[in-house]
């Protein structure tokens, strides 16, 4: 466990932004199957962290030795605490010393002491020494503190180690701001599931409209987060629905847009992406319009729905062209040329290609008229049209020469059509 969250924290900081997010995925994955690993969680250790400090056995030396059972008194509690913030310093030092197993073995003992302090003081702790547990890399403390703000959160879930969100939590006894920070651990401890489970209760719990609205889009935030697309577009879709103000619906909008691509309901992004552009459009935002343009065609070209993707694909061309955006205009050729390819069109891809190279040169992308030249060569090489096989190839190689790259490829492309 340990390993890999090392592994994969120093591979995201040198990939790009697509395999990190990857590696992110798999990560929260490996979290989510929780029950592989924290079955390594020894009992003993387990129940003696559960357990009641006033009654459990062997008795912490910290506690004064009662002749009856009865609950500490306001001197006794005022003693302990001092001796707990104590034993936080104590547990600071031997993590700066470099001792992290000894550190949060007193951290650990500190956390179990302070529920007898009441709640608050219990969830301050826990909220100081999460991150740190985190951040250490320390599994089975992982394991114990989200284990008991399960029970702290709802006691009947404090033996499960993973929450099925399919049940309905009950009721808790909590107010909201301590749930809101119940949840801000759990992120902490990478338990998105008891997280999400709070905001739920969180929504049903809220009583004015604005209060659930803002509930709700932090519900949404956090599906998304812990790959819940579907249930994030469903709540995405009900928030931009209720917005009144402009600027915040697109912005729904647009989420709604992405948890339903990633749940692969391109149906339902459309939709949402064809409400955005509306709003675009009646707003005069003009410069927005042709990315989401490009990505309904690429949504209705997933639904193999090749008319309406070159309706939105001709569409995303032109308003680009008039604005200049030349990095949405070869976008479009691209695409549209990998279109006709796919479709045996090859006369139209050809059409394509050349209108890419000129778009490609309008914004000095010599790397994009290469690869342009590189396309068309291949496609009049498929039509056996080995006198434009050879020009493309050859225009391609004196792009590639000055770009001092690919030249041996183009070269290699150029020998075997003169040779063959």
């Amino acid at each position: 466990m340990n390993v890999y969250w090392s592994l994969q924290r120093r591979l995201s900081s040198r990939l790009s932004r697509p395999l990190a997010s990857l590696l992110g995925v798999l990560a929260a994955s490996l979290w989510l199957s929780l029950p592989v690993w924290a079955q390594r969680l020894d009992p003993a250790v387990r129940d003696s962290f559960l357990s009641d400090p006033l009654t459990a056995s062997p008795r912490d030396p910290l506690l004064p030795e009662l002749k009856v059972e009865r609950p500490l008194s306001p001197l006794e509690l005022y003693a302990l605490e001092q001796e707990l913030d104590a034993l936080n310093q104590e547990a600071q030092t031997l993590l700066a010393a470099g001792q992290p197993m000894a550190a949060f073995e007193q951290w650990r003992r500190e956390v179990r002491l302070r529920r007898l302090l009441g709640t608050e003081a219990e969830l301050a702790a826990i909220e100081r020494i999460a991150p740190l547990a985190w951040s250490a890399q320390q599994s089975v403390d992982l394991q114990l503190l989200a284990l008991r703000l399960r029970q702290i959160w709802q006691p009947q879930l404090a033996d499960k180690v993973v929450l099925d969100l399919d049940e309905t939590p009950t009721a808790s006894p909590l107010g909201d701001e301590q749930l809101v920070r119940l949840a801000s651990v759990f992120q902490t401890l990478r338990d998105g599931n008891a997280a999400i489970a709070i905001y739920q209760q969180l929504v049903e719990r809220a009583g004015r409209p604005t209060v659930r609205l803002a509930r709700l889009t932090q519900l949404a935030g956090l599906q998304q987060q812990w790959f819940r697309f579907a249930a994030a577009a469903e709540n995405y879709q009900t928030l931009a629905a209720a917005a009144d103000d402009a600027e915040q619906q697109m912005e729904f909008l647009k989420q709604l847009a992405y948890s339903a691509q990633q749940a692969e309901d391109y149906a339902q992004a459309i939709a949402a992406q064809t409400q955005l552009l509306r709003r675009y459009r009646q707003l005069g935002l003009a410069e927005q319009e042709a990315p989401v343009e490009i990505a309904i065609a690429q949504n209705y070209r997933r639904l193999r729905q090749f008319e309406p993707a070159l309706t939105y694909y001709r569409l995303a061309y032109r308003t680009a062209q008039q604005l200049a955006q030349f990095g949405y205009s070869a976008t479009v050729l691209k695409e549209l040329g990998e279109l006709y390819v796919e479709r045996g069109q090859l006369n139209e891809a050809i059409t394509m290609y050349n209108l890419l190279v000129r778009v490609e040169q309008q914004s000095y992308n010599y790397y994009g008229v290469m690869h342009a030249y590189d396309q068309l060569g291949q496609i009049y090489r498929t039509q056996g049209n080995v006198a434009n096989a050879i020009a493309a190839f050859e225009a391609g190689l004196r792009f590639a020469e000055q770009l001092d790259y690919q030249q041996d490829y183009f070269r290699e492309q150029l020998s075997a059509l003169r040779t063959g």
